[in-house]
């Protein structure tokens, strides 16, 4: 695989960070459950977050396939799941631990609780898990799910990474025809909310923060 650097899906991961960075800031505002809400609201805000919400995870999910695909390529399963650990596992438990205790500190002082400082708090981060209890990895379930799925995979990752596999082959041919055959793809999404997301409701657990 050519080794260059594919500086149009960086950008495009700048830019939805950047957007995701505005989403969330724009929680504190509009009129759904938050963990920190400011005083004053603003309902016109909601309409441009809901356009957001449509597809912000599933851009997040994709261009991190992509990463993927291009780390797989040229290293071994044990180089892969090696890279795996260090850019995901090591990362979620610093800012667990670094950035999430923080945002739980600022939670119960919202509700009251009292605390002479956020040292004084942290030995009670690890009591419970959230809601009931302070222990939450928030916002960073994305890189706990995404290393899980990544080692997971990695057995499905190598057969279809084989030259000439047939499954590689058949959708490659077939997209040749056409790109805009790649819109099939959202058949299954679609199928999935209609009748396995009433079944089956977001749960991010242990989140606390983040859930949306």
């Amino acid at each position: 695989m050519d080794k260059d650097r594919r500086y149009d899906i960086d950008w495009i991961r700048v830019i939805v960070f950047d957007i995701l960075i505005l989403y969330h800031i724009g929680m504190f505002f509009v009129p759904w459950d938050w963990e920190l809400k400011n005083n004053e609201l603003v309902d016109w805000l909601k309409w441009p977050m809901l356009f957001v919400n449509r597809w912000r995870l599933p851009i997040l999910f994709i261009i991190s396939g992509m990463g993927t695909r291009f780390a797989l390529s040229r290293r071994t399963a044990r180089e892969f799941a090696k890279e795996r650990v260090t850019r995901l596992l090591i990362p979620f438990i610093a800012g667990t631990l670094i950035m999430v205790a923080p945002q739980i500190y600022l939670k119960r002082l919202a509700e009251g609780q009292q605390y002479a400082s956020f040292v004084d708090f942290y030995p009670d981060f690890f009591k419970g898990a959230y809601p009931e209890g302070n222990f939450s990895w928030g916002h960073l379930w994305f890189l706990l799910y995404l290393l899980l799925m990544s080692l997971v995979s990695i057995p499905l990752f190598l057969y279809l990474r084989k030259e000439n596999n047939r499954v590689v082959h058949f959708f490659g041919k077939w997209l040749k025809r056409s790109p805009f055959y790649l819109y099939i793809l959202i058949i299954p999404s679609f199928l999935a909310i209609m009748f396995l997301e009433p079944l089956f409701p977001l749960t991010i657990h242990w989140s606390g923060i983040g859930m949306r």
